[in-house]
């Protein structure tokens, strides 16, 4: 309902910040074209550690995301990578120039 209404008002871009069932939610409905992921140099582990993207998951690798990087950036000890989600069994290439301008990136 949100995003229709902004899509009313005509807002084509947002910036979506949570925690990994809000990050999982955008996921599993296909509505992320864009992801700057930080990365720090620490481990945290642990059995009830929380993912930075939860939701429905995959159930073998080869469905899983994967980023067409754009850049990477090292910002103190940290990184940010910017890149294009898809799944792995989809390619950027069957999207034809017109439709990737109008279509989410995966």
């Amino acid at each position: 309902a949100l995003l229709d209404h902004l899509g009313s008002k005509g807002v084509v871009n947002l910036l979506v910040e949570g925690g990994g069932s809000v990050h999982g939610a955008f996921f599993d409905r296909r509505l992320v074209d864009k992801v700057y992921a930080f990365v720090a140099p620490l481990i945290v582990g642990g059995e009830t550690s929380l993912s930075p993207v939860e939701g429905s998951g995959v159930a073998v690798m080869n469905s899983a995301w994967t980023l067409d990087v754009v850049r990477t950036e090292q910002i103190g000890p940290d990184w940010l990578i910017i890149g294009y989600p898809r799944k792995e069994s989809e390619s950027p290439d069957s999207l034809d120039a017109e439709e990737a301008d109008d279509q989410p990136y995966f």
